[in-house]
């Protein structure tokens, strides 16, 4: 239900774009690893590969959070005693594969995301025309500030004034992150204590990719931003090919509630919360 909801994932799914093989790749990774994790069979294994080179190929946010998240199921598994020299090697050579087209574009232009002249001039138009290309740059902690409230807020875009009711509705997608948090901090213990489940790993190594793709994207954006001041970089769905990780780790807290009311009303916000959310968020038409 929350992924249903996600008011992004209707146009860009009616659209021709390069997002949604990058969605259809990070939730395979997902699936095959969860499964393999559950039952040890090499297939699951390679189709999550599967998954890393087709999100990967689709765009460099693809290939940072499904390789991070490879990356860090390998650690795991290289702790658990879990991993074969075949799938280390397979592993290898699909991160090969699919880093190859950016390994392509460092040769040619210099950077695997080159800044072409149109591309620059768009930033630099963009950035006048909204008025901030004159305005003083910010300092670092406060650029980080403004592109935290940016996400949140752009979780539902619009480029309609939103009222005090849309504003006061983005306090159910929080609600949904803290919940999250809160379960990334019990997979956390039931790693350390060793009594994870699949969900549990793979919230937990979905978490780390997406917060080391976060933490790069901030620093380049920053970047952009000093020099063009371009102020429209905090685009949630960059992340939406691990999105799954959030309701799983949302479920990972519910897990560990013993009282039957209380899980079913935190059950009941996290089903009913995204409707709420796609009626309620952003201005009407």
């Amino acid at each position: 239900m929350p992924l249903a909801c996600i008011p992004v994932l209707a146009p860009l799914a009616g659209a021709v774009n390069n997002d949604n093989l990058a969605f259809m790749g990070g939730a395979i990774a997902l699936l095959g690893i969860c499964q393999f994790i559950t039952t040890g069979r090499d297939g699951w294994f390679a189709l999550a590969l599967i998954g890393v080179v087709a999100a990967s190929w689709a765009k460099l946010t693809g290939l940072l959070l499904t390789s991070g998240f490879l990356g860090a199921v390998i650690v795991y598994l290289i702790q658990q005693k879990r991993l074969s020299f075949k799938l280390f090697i397979a592993s290898a050579f699909a991160v090969a594969i699919a880093a190859a087209p950016y390994v392509v574009f460092i040769w040619q232009y210099g950077s695997p995301t080159p800044e072409t002249p149109a591309q620059l001039a768009l930033l630099q138009d963009g950035a006048r025309q909204a008025g901030w290309a004159d305005l003083p740059r910010q300092s670092f902690p406060a650029y980080l500030g403004y592109f935290l409230l940016a996400f949140i807020a752009d979780w539902m875009p619009t480029l309609t004034p939103r009222s005090t009711l849309n504003y006061a509705a983005l306090a159910i997608p929080v609600a949904a992150l803290a919940c999250a948090g809160a379960g990334i901090v019990l997979s956390l213990r039931r790693l350390s204590r060793r009594t994870q489940t699949a969900v549990d790993v793979a919230v937990v190594c979905g978490t780390a990719a997406i917060v080391a793709t976060f933490a790069i994207l901030v620093f380049y954006s920053y970047g952009r931003y000093v020099a063009t001041g371009w102020l429209m970089d905090a685009y949630p769905r960059y992340y939406l090919p691990l999105i799954a990780v959030v309701p799983l780790a949302a479920l990972s807290l519910v897990a560990a509630i013993e009282d039957a009311r209380w899980r079913s009303a935190l059950l009941g916000f996290l089903i009913a919360g995204p409707i709420v959310f796609r009626l309620f968020g952003a201005p009407l038409g």
